[in-house]
């Protein structure tokens, strides 16, 4: 991460998950996403500059349930800010790896930042 402090909001992140844990959801399609499956997630850009993100949840080897619905923030481990996006996205498969948001599902990160 790109500041010091930044493993405090990780570890805020992830003690905020149902089991207090994360584990890699899918490996090999999909290496920059950990979480539980099916009820949260935590997708990593790295140093990437990300302007927009598509809404894709891994299938990881297990169907999720019709309509499931997730609400998304975005974490800037540089400012040490988490952003709740507006909405609820309900999910639909997409693929045999991914499954997207029914309804819109880009979400839009500031210009120019890395972002976590």
């Amino acid at each position: 991460m790109g500041k010091p402090g930044a493993d405090k909001i990780l570890k805020k992140m992830i003690e905020s998950s149902p089991t207090k844990y994360v584990e890699p959801v899918d490996k090999w399609q999909y290496p920059k996403i950990a979480g539980i499956k099916h009820k949260f997630y935590i997708v990593y850009f790295g140093r990437e500059k990300v302007r927009q993100w598509q809404f894709c949840i891994p299938r990881g080897g297990v169907e999720m349930p019709a309509g499931s619905k997730f609400k998304v923030e975005v974490i800037d481990t540089w400012r040490m800010t988490i952003k709740p996006v507006r909405g609820v996205f309900e999910t639909r498969k997409k693929d045999k790896y991914c499954y997207s948001a029914k309804k819109g599902g880009i979400i839009k990160c500031p210009a120019g930042r890395t972002w976590h």
